[in-house]
C-alpha cells in the first residue's frame, strides 16, 4: 500500500500543514494575529492543492479519506479565526457554509446507502443510480454549484438597501436557482439512468436476474428521488441558516428590523376585510340589481327572472368598489375577524392598503384619517397609488380577537383643507390584514417538500422518456414539458387573450357550442387566419390543462414575501402533482417498458 508515490504525497501534504501551522502559531505568539491567520489561509490553499492531488490517485484508501476528513474540519477552525479577527467575516461564513453544506451532503449520501442496504431487488436498483450519480460528472457539478451559490449568493447583495429587501431577493433568487438546477438534474440523471444501461446493454444483465420490470422502474424512481431529498435538505438547510444570519446584521433601523422579523422571515396569513353592519352588501346588491332592471331589464331580466351569473358577478364586482370607495368627508368600517392566535407568533399585524386618488392633488399625497377599534391610529401622508404597510400592537383586539378599522377621506391636521376627491381602494388585493401563524423554518420546510414533490413529477417524466427514446431526445421531451410548466401561468393568461375564444366561466356545453358558433362564424366571413389562431390557442390551452401546473405550487414567492404556505398547498401538490400526473407517468412507463424487448435468456 506503502508505494513510493504514495508516501511522497503523504510527506509533501504533512509538511505543507505543519510548516504552514508552525509558521502561523509563532506569528500568533509574536502578537501578530492579522498575519498569522493569513499565513494559516495560505497554507490551507496550498495543501488543498495536494489533497487534490492524492483524493484524484488513492481514494480508495482509507488513510486518504480519514486526512481528507481532518483537513476539511482543519480548514473550518482557519475559517473561524478570520471570521474573529479579520474583516472578511462575510466571506468567512460563505466557505464555511459551503463546506458545511458540501459535507452535509456526504453524510447524507452515506444514509442513504445505509438505508438501502436489504437485498431488495428495489433497493439494488436504487443503489445504483445513487452510484452512477455520484460518479457522473455533471451531477457532481450541480451538486458543486448548489453548495457554492447559497452562501455566496448573500456576498452579492447592496448593503446600501435595505435588509428586508436584501433577505427578500435571497430567498427568492436562492430557492428559485435551487429549483431551476435541481429540476435540470433531475431531468438528466432521469434519462440517463435508463438510456445509458439499454445503449451499453448493462440492462441485459440486470433484465436476465430475478428484477421485475416495475421493480426495475421504481428503484430507478427511487434513487433519482432519494438524491434529491438529499440536495433538497441540505439547500433548504442551507437557505434557512443565511436567512437567519442576515437577519442578525447591525446595520438597520427600528423599522427595518420590524419588517425583517415580522413581514420577511415569517409565515403570514393575510385575511380580506368584512363591511360592518351599518353597510349591508347584500341590501345595496339588491338596489342596484332593481335600478338596473327599471333601465335595461333587456339586459338584467324582469323582476323575478333568474339572473345571469355573469352579470351578477358584474353587479357584486360594483357593490365591493363603492365599500372600498370614500368620498370627501365620508367614512368606511372593514372589520376583520378570527385574529386571536396572532398573538401566539408576533406582537403586531400588518395592514396593507393602496390608496388611489381618481385625480391626485398636487403633491400626490393621500391624507386621511384611522381609527382601530375605536382608539385614534396617526397616519401620515401616503403616496398616491403605492403600497403602504401599517404596523397595528395585537394589544389592540378585542377579547374576540377582531379588528375593526375605520377610514375616513379628510385631511386630519385640518378637516377644511380636505381634497375634494374620492379615494378608493382596489377590491382584493388594494386592503388586506396579515397576521404571522407560523416560523419562518416550518413555512421553509413546506415549501422545500412542495419543491420535493415537482421533482419526483420530473423524475417520473425522464424516466418514462427514457424507457422508448434515446437521452437527448428523451431529455428534450422532459424540458418541453418542464418549461411550460414552469410558466403555465403566464402561459394561461396569454392564452386567454389570444385566438378570440369564448370566456372559459361559461359552462362546458355552452362553452363547446360557442366555440362551434365562432368558428363557423370566422370561416363564413372569410377570416381564415382568425380561424387558424382559434384552434392554436385551444391547442395550447389544451396543453397548459394536461401538464401540471408549478406556477401554482411555486414556494419562492410566497417564502420570500413571508406567506404562509399552508398544508392545503402541500397536500394539493401532492395529489395533482405527485399522485395523478406523476402516477400518468408510471403508468405508461410500465406499459412501453413492458412490451419492449430488452434481453432474451438464451439456452
Amino acid at each position: 500500500m506503502f508505494n513510493k508515490p504514495y508516501t511522497r504525497w503523504l510527506l509533501l501534504f504533512l509538511g505543507v500543514n505543519l510548516v504552514g501551522a508552525g509558521v502561523a502559531v509563532a506569528l500568533w505568539f509574536a502578537g501578530n494575529e492579522s498575519a498569522a491567520v493569513w499565513t494559516d489561509a495560505l497554507t490551507s490553499v496550498v495543501a488543498a492543492g495536494v489533497l487534490g492531488i492524492g483524493l484524484r490517485m488513492l481514494w480508495e484508501f482509507t488513510l486518504v479519506r480519514v486526512l481528507a476528513g481532518a483537513f476539511v474540519l482543519r480548514l473550518a477552525a482557519g475559517l473561524t479565526l478570520v471570521y474573529f479577527f479579520t474583516d472578511y467575516k462575510q466571506l468567512a461564513i460563505a466557505v464555511l457554509g459551503t463546506l458545511g453544506m458540501g459535507a452535509t451532503f456526504i453524510v447524507g449520501l452515506w444514509l442513504i446507502r445505509l438505508a438501502l442496504w436489504p437485498a431488495v431487488p428495489v433497493f439494488g436498483v436504487a443503489r445504483t443510480v445513487i452510484d452512477e450519480a455520484v460518479r457522473m460528472r455533471i451531477v457532481v457539478a450541480f451538486v458543486v454549484l448548489l453548495a457554492v451559490m447559497v452562501p455566496i449568493l448573500p456576498l452579492t447583495l447592496d448593503r446600501q438597501q435595505l435588509l428586508s429587501y436584501r433577505i427578500q431577493f435571497f430567498l427568492q433568487w436562492s430557492l428559485s436557482l435551487v429549483s431551476f438546477f435541481l429540476s435540470l438534474l433531475t431531468v438528466f440523471l432521469g434519462c440517463w439512468t435508463i438510456t445509458s444501461e439499454i445503449k451499453q446493454k448493462v440492462i441485459f444483465l440486470t433484465m436476465t436476474k430475478p428484477v421485475g420490470r416495475f421493480q426495475y422502474l421504481i428503484g430507478k424512481w427511487l434513487g433519482v428521488v432519494l438524491i434529491n431529498l438529499l440536495l433538497v435538505a441540505v439547500s433548504g438547510g442551507g437557505i434557512y441558516t443565511f436567512a437567519k444570519v442576515l437577519q442578525r446584521g447591525k446595520d438597520m433601523g427600528p423599522i427595518d428590523r420590524s419588517a425583517v422579523d415580522n413581514q420577511v422571515l415569517s409565515a403570514r396569513d393575510r385575511i380580506e376585510p368584512k363591511p360592518t353592519k351599518d353597510y349591508d352588501l347584500n341590501q345595496l346588491f339588491n338596489e342596484k340589481l332593481a335600478k338596473l332592471r327599471r333601465e335595461q331589464p333587456d339586459v338584467y331580466g324582469k323582476e323575478g327572472e333568474p339572473l345571469p351569473p355573469d352579470k351578477a358577478q358584474e353587479i357584486a364586482n360594483q357593490v365591493r368598489a363603492q365599500w372600498h370607495a370614500m368620498g370627501p368627508g365620508d367614512s368606511r368600517g372593514y372589520l376583520f375577524t378570527d385574529l386571536s392566535r396572532a398573538k401566539n407568533f408576533g406582537d403586531t399585524l400588518q395592514l396593507q392598503f393602496k390608496p388611489k386618488y381618481a385625480t391626485a392633488p398636487p403633491d400626490r399625497m393621500v391624507r386621511m384619517a384611522m381609527r382601530v377599534n375605536g382608539v385614534p391610529y396617526p397616519v401620515p401622508p401616503l403616496a398616491d397609488n403605492n403600497v403602504h404597510v401599517l404596523p397595528i400592537p395585537t394589544d389592540v383586539l378585542d377579547k374576540d380577537g377582531n379588528l375593526l378599522v375605520e377610514m375616513q377621506n379628510i385631511n386630519p391636521v385640518d378637516p377644511m383643507a380636505t381634497f375634494p376627491g374620492t379615494i378608493t381602494f382596489s377590491p382584493g388585493d388594494g386592503l388586506g390584514l396579515y397576521y404571522t401563524v407560523d416560523t419562518f423554518g416550518a413555512n421553509l420546510a413546506r415549501g422545500m417538500a412542495m419543491l420535493w414533490i415537482r421533482l419526483s413529477f420530473l423524475a417520473t417524466l425522464a424516466l418514462m422518456a427514457g424507457t422508448f427514446l434515446g437521452f437527448p431526445v428523451a431529455c428534450l421531451v422532459s424540458l418541453t414539458v418542464y418549461f411550460p410548466s414552469a410558466a403555465s401561468a403566464f402561459l394561461s393568461e396569454s392564452l386567454s387573450y389570444y385566438g378570440s375564444s369564448p370566456s372559459e366561466n361559461l359552462a362546458w356545453w355552452d362553452y363547446l357550442t360557442a366555440i362551434v358558433t365562432r368558428f363557423g362564424s370566422f370561416l363564413a366571413d372569410g377570416k381564415v387566419w382568425d380561424a387558424t389562431k382559434m384552434i392554436i390557442g385551444m391547442i395550447g390551452r389544451a396543453f397548459v390543462w394536461v401538464i401540471p401546473s408549478f406556477s401554482a405550487y411555486s414556494p419562492a414567492p410566497l417564502i420570500a414575501d413571508g406567506l404562509l404556505i399552508p398544508y392545503k398547498l402541500l397536500y394539493s401538490a401532492a395529489l395533482h402533482v405527485g399522485l395523478i400526473s406523476g402516477g400518468a407517468c408510471v403508468l405508461v412507463a410500465y406499459l412501453v417498458f413492458r412490451g419492449r424487448e430488452l434481453a432474451k435468456i438464451t439456452v
